[in-house]
């Protein structure tokens, strides 16, 4: 970088990348370049000083303080088990992606670069996807400014996308789920809508489910991909185990204490040039809600 008038002053280790600051030091052998976000020279000074007077604020292990971050919001009810598990999911992604190791590697630049990346290839991600793994990101950068763990958020430039209200929809009331189930003639159809109602299961999930998804012992159902098929957005995730759907499973669905397999439903059929291995029909009273 040539000299300016300012140059010869500056701290040491403050240098222009572009138009924006940076500053570059070493702390026990180790070198660190840490961009400073701003064109203004005393705002780059002031920050530098802060990072010289505190060099390791920010070279914590990055996966400690994930944990720490997911504990806390769950013990405050802030997320549940399963928003923890997909946070979780998410965040470790992105860090192995990217070979974050150390709080002071989240920066712009490489969140930005990983956004960038899901949505290129033939495993692209739906937008929307993308915008909510970014905001993952964002609420993790936030928790470790406050806990003085970075100095500023370099996701900030993540903002969340506004809501358009859609046509407004009719859904089943519970009185009516409990009656469609309790009416339903098979066992098949049974399943069906205990999957949709009681565990949120889109249809491609519900012809997919296998025993290994389902955890009687401990009440859960895992929606996992396997060598020939990948949920949704590769959308795996923890769900609880609704004690009707339990009950269910275990009295009606089992065989000798098992359920069936490879699949729960029409496990005979194999998958072929068709989108779904076994396209359900539904049956008529199970189908409609009545007024």
């Amino acid at each position: 970088m040539s000299m300016n008038a300012s140059s010869a002053n500056r701290l040491k280790g403050i240098y222009k990348r572009g138009k924006k600051f940076w500053f570059r030091y070493s702390h026990e052998g180790h070198q660190t370049r840490v961009p400073l976000h701003t064109e203004n020279e005393g705002e780059a000074v002031t920050k530098a000083l802060e990072i010289r007077a505190n060099p390791l604020l920010a070279a914590e292990p990055l996966t400690e303080e994930l944990e720490s971050f997911l504990a806390e919001k769950l013990g405050d009810h802030t997320y549940t088990s399963h928003t923890v598990e997909n946070r979780r999911a998410v965040l470790k992604t992105w860090m192995a992606d990217r070979n974050l190791r150390e709080v002071r590697q989240v920066r712009e630049d490489e969140i930005r670069l990983w956004l960038k990346s899901l949505r290129k290839g033939k495993d692209r991600l739906e937008e929307s996807t993308i915008d909510s793994y970014g905001m993952m990101i964002r609420a993790f950068c936030a928790w470790l400014v406050e806990n003085k763990k970075l100095r500023e958020n370099p996701a900030l430039f993540i903002k969340s996308k506004p809501f358009t209200s859609a046509k407004q929809r009719s859904f089943c009331r519970r009185e009516q789920v409990d009656a469609l189930i309790r009416e339903c003639p098979s066992v098949e159809m049974k399943f069906i809508l205990y999957a949709g109602f009681h565990a949120g299961l889109r249809k491609e999930e519900v012809i997919q489910a296998r025993p290994e998804w389902f955890d009687l012992r401990l009440n859960i159902l895992e929606v996992v991909e396997s060598d020939d098929w990948k949920p949704k957005d590769k959308d795996k995730r923890a769900i609880p185990l609704s004690k009707a759907f339990h009950d269910f499973l275990v009295n009606e669905m089992s065989i000798k204490g098992e359920l069936p397999g490879p699949f729960l439903l029409r496990p005979e059929k194999e998958q072929g040039k068709a989108r779904y291995r076994y396209d359900f029909p539904m049956h008529k009273r199970c189908s409609r809600v009545s007024p």
